[in-house]
């Protein structure tokens, strides 16, 4: 350890204080937003497993078949045999016995068009909370409406910075990709932030960033394995209090999960402005003549 090391800590301690603090202050939006998205999210989860149209129910139930299914063949037991593979549809209507058919009878054309159309929507919703909870500390935006708004505006300007950023660190190239965006992933972190509150576009935001981070890149690294561990040991406490179970838990974890969304986006636009010299913020509404 370097004899700036107290002097790192404290920062980082001052910015999860300050992060914290701005979630207290802009408590209404935060909360609103985390159960919105929550909502949408546990939704879209419940429209896929009414739509799948799983024999036994669900991908779970007939796994559990399955597993039951190998232990009576191990057993030798013919008669039981028959009919778990009855009941898992691997014997046909003329009597005989497919055995491709469990992987066939779970990847179905639905079942694949489905969970696409979930992925995609997800993805979705990833990108708009994302944006949400990132404008609110760059605006300060204190009424859930005009952060929803904002985060629509911002959608497919963010995806377009997200997929120049992964284009610009050569994360894409096979094997070596990996190396490059270890290296340059870090440094793009504050890309969107730039991008949001100083109105740059997509290129210069992301060359922007690279600038500001040169030399930086142990210091970005640590801070937010930092943020990681602290996130871990939160949430590891919060189960052990609250322990919950039954159809409401994805729901609430999903609640919970955004919460570290908005901590984490604050964080990040709070580390953003003492790294660098960032313009003014300018307000998006349109100035009064």
């Amino acid at each position: 350890m370097t004899r700036n090391s107290p002097l790192y800590m404290n920062l980082f301690i001052a910015r999860l204080k300050e992060a914290f603090g701005f979630c207290v202050k802009f408590k209404v939006p935060v909360l609103i937003g985390a159960v919105v998205f929550a909502l949408l999210t546990t939704a879209v989860q419940i429209g896929v497993k009414s739509n799948v149209g799983l024999p036994a129910g669900s991908l779970e139930d007939v796994g559990t078949r399955l597993e039951d299914l190998s232990g009576k063949i191990e057993e030798g037991d013919t008669e039981a045999i028959n009919k778990a593979m009855g009941e898992l549809g691997m014997v046909g209507k003329d009597g005989q016995v497919g055995i491709a058919n469990p992987a066939a009878l779970l990847f179905t054309p639905q079942l694949i068009g489905t969970m696409s159309l979930m992925m995609v929507i997800m993805m979705i919703l990833i990108l708009m909370t994302n944006a949400y909870f990132l404008v609110l500390p760059i605006e300060k935006i204190s009424s859930f409406s005009t952060g929803f708004k904002r985060a629509l505006q911002l959608f497919l300007p963010l995806l377009g910075l997200g997929i120049w950023a992964m284009l610009r660190s050569f994360a894409w190239i096979p094997l070596v990709g990996i190396i490059f965006a270890f290296y340059y992933f870090p440094r793009f972190i504050f890309a969107g932030v730039i991008f949001v509150k100083e109105k740059k576009g997509i290129r210069e935001s992301v060359r922007i960033c690279i600038e500001r981070t040169k030399g930086k890149w142990v210091g970005i690294v640590l801070n937010y394995i930092g943020l990681i561990v602290v996130t871990f040991v939160t949430m590891a406490i919060v189960a052990s209090i609250f322990v919950v179970t039954g159809p409401v838990a994805p729901f609430l974890n999903s609640v919970v999960s955004n919460l570290f969304v908005a901590f984490w986006s604050a964080f990040t636009v709070i580390y953003a402005g003492q790294i660098g010299t960032p313009a003014p913020v300018v307000s998006h509404e349109t100035p009064q003549v």
